[in-house]
């Protein structure tokens, strides 16, 4: 098995030969991703295999969903910001009762009480 990640940036170190890395998510390699130096990319959370090019071994790695918050709160004004890796839905005691927001957004509630429960968004 390989590594297991939360952070949707990930960056390979080249060894040998290949100038191109083939990334995809199966092992047929159907629709790779090609990675040249810096050999840097984001990726949304799943399981993924990867090669060098040419006569390489597959290996995989998985990204895990994170679901995590910041919350500053001023009087009636809650801000809330995701800071996790993948979309999120916020239900709880205000107006509209509920908000997604994407990742590395923020929302401005207004007049929230109570809990705020955050959940992934599919």
């Amino acid at each position: 098995a390989g590594a297991t990640l939360t952070n949707p940036r990930v960056q390979f170190e080249k060894i040998g030969l290949s100038t191109t890395i083939l990334i995809d998510d199966n092992t047929a390699f159907t629709s790779p991703l090609f990675l040249e130096k810096p050999y840097i990319t984001y990726l949304t959370p799943g399981l993924y295999y990867w090669k060098g090019s040419g006569f390489s071994p597959t290996r995989n790695f998985t990204i895990q969903s994170e679901v995590a918050i910041n919350l500053k709160q001023a009087n009636t004004i809650t801000i809330i910001e995701n800071a996790g890796n993948v979309p999120v839905q916020i239900t709880g005691n205000f107006l509209t009762g509920a908000a997604i927001i994407d990742r590395g957004n923020k929302a401005r509630i207004e007049n929230a009480t109570g809990i705020l429960l955050a959940q992934q968004h599919d």
